[in-house]
């Protein structure tokens, strides 16, 4: 009696190893988007003294460019890291849907179950958990 095995977790932890420099891309995104989120409150800080002082020229400025270019920077990031994100979930599901049906194939008319097709969901559960 063969026994036919859809461990759903370690299938994803394979995948998602076969996808480890998008992973790495993401993360690096997410990790630089952060470090220039955190140039606000500096720059908030800087804006409101400078504006304490009463000095309105040069470094109000300079200071407002700086903080709008930080901004649209962190927001590149965001837009490459959820396209990069996308790219793995699309990655993912097609090869998860080839190795699905070729296991599915595999499996008897008479030994197939309902759990087989809550595999696939599980599946897609741990997708939208690992990358969201």
């Amino acid at each position: 009696m063969a026994k036919y095995n859809l461990d759903s977790k370690k299938l994803f932890i394979e995948l998602v190893s076969l996808q480890q420099p998008e992973m790495v891309a993401i993360g690096g995104y997410a990790a630089f988007a952060g470090l220039l989120y955190l140039l606000t409150p500096l720059a908030v800080e800087e804006i409101v003294n400078v504006i304490a002082f009463g000095v309105f020229s040069q470094p109000l400025i300079s200071l407002t460019i700086v903080l709008m270019v930080g901004y649209l920077i962190a927001g590149s990031m965001r837009i490459a890291q959820e396209y990069a994100a996308e790219l793995v979930q699309q990655r993912l599901f097609t090869h998860f849907a080839f190795v699905f049906a070729n296991k599915l194939q595999k499996i008897p008319k008479e030994k197939f179950s309902l759990r087989y097709l809550s595999f696939f969901l599980r599946f897609q559960a741990y997708k939208r958990v690992i990358l969201s």
